[in-house]
């Protein structure tokens, strides 16, 4: 709970400064991670620096396996992060993008079965953004982004005799594809 109204705290603090920026432009895509998770993003602010905001990165999955042991398994997960990012120009309608992001992730399993389970997991942490954004005309773009960061998670569940603290440091590859407005 500690770590969930953390969370919300460091977004409240985030919007609370977005009113005071000087809104210039507006960007709305897609997010691909690795080649196998997706996601939407938002971004407003100036042609130089601007907040980002990505959602829905995770998924929902259902399995059923057959066989000498039946079971159903469902996971869910959810990944919001919010950040700021700055662009400096490095060739014509190309961009180098460098920032920081506050990073929230939920996520939910279970199993049914001769042997039901279940886990709930809250993780925060904090990453960096480095990539190019290439701008194909006025109202469409692409980017490349690599986010290091660091997690912290907390996870609790029906077969686990106590909580499951770590610390990740994970880098994933993003590509972005998106409208100007």
């Amino acid at each position: 709970m500690k770590l969930f109204t953390l969370s919300l705290s460091i977004f409240l603090i985030s919007f609370s400064s977005l009113s005071q920026d000087e809104t210039k432009i507006k960007e709305i895509g897609l997010n691909f991670y690795n080649f196998d998770n997706y996601g939407l993003f938002y971004k407003v602010g100036s042609e130089t620096k601007l907040w980002r905001f990505r959602v829905l990165s995770g998924g929902i999955g259902i399995n059923n396996i057959n066989g000498s042991f039946p079971r159903t398994n469902f996971n869910g997960q959810l990944n919001l992060s919010i950040g700021r990012e700055r662009r400096r120009e490095f060739a014509p309608n190309l961009d180098f993008v460098s920032g920081v992001e506050l990073l929230t992730n939920f996520s939910y399993f279970e199993s049914n079965g001769s042997n039901p389970s279940s886990s709930f997991q809250l993780g925060a942490g904090i990453g960096g953004v480095f990539g190019l954004r290439y701008e194909i005309n006025e109202t469409f773009f692409a980017g490349a982004e690599i986010l290091p960061s660091m997690m912290y998670s907390s996870r609790n569940g029906s077969n686990i005799s106590a909580f499951d603290i770590n610390f990740q440091f994970n880098t994933r590859a993003l590509l972005s594809f998106g409208i100007k407005f």
